[in-house]
């Protein structure tokens, strides 16, 4: 065969193994694709949990959450209700050492007791529960009092008219304040009841 009839007949089989090559890769392009969609997903639901994270790790003082606060209690949790997705109504059980500060916080008295209803909201957005309060459990709670002309978000208004009244507290991440009950937290809102809020 002469060198030139040589020549173009393995450009031919260069020319149709790309092709063949670029035909294969079609699949793998899709895969690529989905690999890119999947990753942006990947991001984007760590960016929320970041996001979920920083609301939960972000440190509050309790004179500063005392002050941004319209209640604050000390009581023991003595009934948990799931009331929806991420939505949680306590009832607590408070003595009256352990009513800081109550704006017009609706109690009810049981015994030596009283009763608040608490409605706690978690960010949606996070994988874990950031607002945990278990059964039993004491803690220092700060948060808003509910009233009707309150804006709440529209994911939680049916539950909020379906559960909660004007006058109970109302808990949501980022924005309120608890933690288990020692000692040396409840000097340091007893300390912030005692001194100006700014």
């Amino acid at each position: 065969m002469p060198l030139i009839s040589m020549r173009l007949a393995e450009r031919r089989q260069r020319s149709s193994a790309l092709q063949l090559i670029s035909i294969r890769m079609l699949p793998g392009a899709g895969c690529a694709l989905m690999l890119l969609v999947t990753a942006a997903a990947v991001a984007q639901r760590d960016s929320k949990e970041r996001t979920c994270l920083m609301d939960y790790h972000k440190e509050r003082h309790e004179r500063e959450a005392y002050c941004h606060s319209d209640f604050a209690v000390n009581g023991i949790v003595h009934d948990v209700d799931s009331v929806g997705r991420d939505v949680q109504l306590l009832t607590v059980l408070v003595n009256s050492g352990g009513l800081y500060k109550m704006n017009r916080l609706y109690i009810t008295p049981d015994g030596v007791f009283f009763r608040v209803r608490i409605l706690v909201v978690n960010n949606p957005h996070c994988h874990q529960s950031c607002l945990h309060f278990s059964l039993g459990g004491r803690y220092i709670i700060m948060g808003q009092v509910y009233n009707k002309r309150m804006e709440v978000p529209t994911s939680i208004q049916q539950v909020i008219s379906t559960h909660l009244r004007a006058g109970d507290g109302l808990v949501t991440s980022g924005r309120s304040f608890f933690r288990r009950f020692n000692r040396k937290k409840e000097r340091k809102v007893l300390a912030a009841a005692h001194s100006k809020c700014k």
